[in-house]
């Protein structure tokens, strides 16, 4: 019997959208969701094992605190954060004196998809340097709302001017 390929319309650091998904990355995408799923079990029992040996050896909540902190999974996610990075990306965003501000740090071997909201798309910038003229920035587009654009991995600070928007509150 033959299993007709999955189609997605998801787009992916480096895949783009409607691509074919094989059999083979349907297998690897189950394996690391069971993998997720024994490391949260894990972690699990070893906090509860750890407020049952509170209480029968009559330790202290420091040495609780340091018997979790020197754990399997805690040393394990140390390690492959200091050899591989962060897993996610990072963001922030604010508005002040009529600016709004979007610092974003994108993990080694990802891309992301940016949308800086503006009401003036050729005003934005990016660490003081005009958007459009930033090597990096790719796929430019001016968006309802705003501008679009893909980056690769790094650390950015996206400026524009703060949309303006209409007060509702009673006066």
């Amino acid at each position: 019997m033959s299993v007709p390929p999955i189609t997605s319309a998801i787009t992916v650091s480096g895949v783009s959208a409607d691509t074919t998904i094989s059999r083979q990355q349907w297998k690897w995408t189950g394996l690391a969701s069971m993998a997720s799923y024994i490391d949260a079990g894990s972690i699990v029992a070893g906090a509860a094992g750890l407020a049952l040996w509170r209480h029968s050896m009559n330790l202290s909540s420091f040495t609780v605190g340091l018997l979790g902190a020197i754990s399997a999974n805690a040393l394990s996610a140390a390690v492959g954060s200091s050899l591989g990075g962060r897993l996610g990306a990072r963001s922030a965003w604010s508005i002040a004196d009529g600016e709004f501000t979007l610092e974003i740090e994108v993990p080694v071997g990802a891309s992301a998809e940016v949308l800086v909201p503006t009401d003036k798309p050729d005003a934005v910038q990016e660490s003081g340097h005009v958007l459009a003229e930033v090597p990096v920035v790719s796929d430019l587009v001016e968006v309802p709302g705003g501008l679009r654009c893909t980056v690769p991995s790094g650390r950015y600070r996206f400026t524009a001017p703060a949309r303006e928007y209409v007060s509702l509150a009673a006066s």
